[in-house]
């Protein structure tokens, strides 16, 4: 229906003289405050479109995960050697998403001794294929500091301000990269009382070390058995398994 402009004058002219009472307004404004109160304390009920994007959004970054793991350039970055290109993407996004896949901390520390056994492995492979630079050594050296500073931080300490469990691991690894490999190492344990485990000891002594640590007993899920034995002219032949063991077996000793 159209009103012609006259119309809406004339009933302009007629609704302006109309005023509400006292009465009206009151209730007029009651009302209005009534609902406004209203609005204001209801609830806020989610959609279920709002539930769909959510579960959308970890659905999606577990797939970029996944196809992170899955793709080319992850797995040549899993076979990367310390000063290789990719060795950064290994240790800074690799490897960390593997650790975080590990939910309980026991599962967690046997993995961090794993990647500490890894830091070797790669050294001995980089020794194999021609020698190892200053480069590779300097990225080796950051990625095993970076290895033992994760197991300090989950170790406890006994009343002297040790950790046999962690400084028995850091030991091993030292004396295979210092002995066999001949790279003088810095990698340390922190602790209420500093613990050096760096500098130049000879194969045997690093049997002594670990035949004498009780590292081999069976209630200790995080221990690794060495038994390293060396011919002369050769390279250490490291085996690294899983669940935390390095072995090598030398005739003679």
């Amino acid at each position: 229906m159209k009103i012609t402009r006259e119309q809406f004058n004339d009933a302009q002219k007629t609704f302006s003289k109309k005023s509400l009472s006292g009465t009206q307004k009151h209730t007029m404004l009651s009302a209005i405050y009534s609902e406004s109160a209203e609005v204001a304390t209801k609830p806020v009920v989610p959609s279920l479109s709002s539930y769909f994007i959510s579960f959308r959004q970890k659905v999606l970054a577990a797939v970029a995960v996944i196809v992170l793991l899955v793709s080319g350039t992850s797995y040549a970055s899993a076979l990367s050697l310390p000063g290789d290109l990719l060795y950064g993407m290994k240790i800074n996004i690799i490897e960390p998403i593997g650790l975080a896949l590990r939910f309980s901390e026991e599962s967690k520390n046997e993995y961090r001794i794993l990647l500490l056994q890894k830091r070797v492995a790669e050294l001995e492979s980089l020794q194999q294929r021609g020698g190892i630079d200053e480069d590779a050594q300097k990225a080796s050296s950051e990625a095993a500091n970076k290895n033992v500073k994760e197991l300090e931080r989950s170790a406890i300490f006994d009343e002297k301000g040790e950790n046999t469990d962690v400084s028995e691991k850091v030991k091993i690894y030292n004396n295979l990269i210092d002995a066999e490999l001949k790279i003088e190492t810095n990698i340390n344990i922190d602790g209420p009382e500093e613990l050096d485990v760096t500098g130049h000891v000879d194969t045997k002594e690093a049997i002594t070390d670990v035949s004498g640590s009780g590292a081999n007993e069976s209630n200790d899920p995080l221990d690794i058995e060495a038994t390293i034995e060396v011919e002369k002219q050769t390279d250490l032949p490291l085996q690294v398994e899983s669940g935390s063991v390095i072995q090598a077996e030398i005739p003679g000793l």
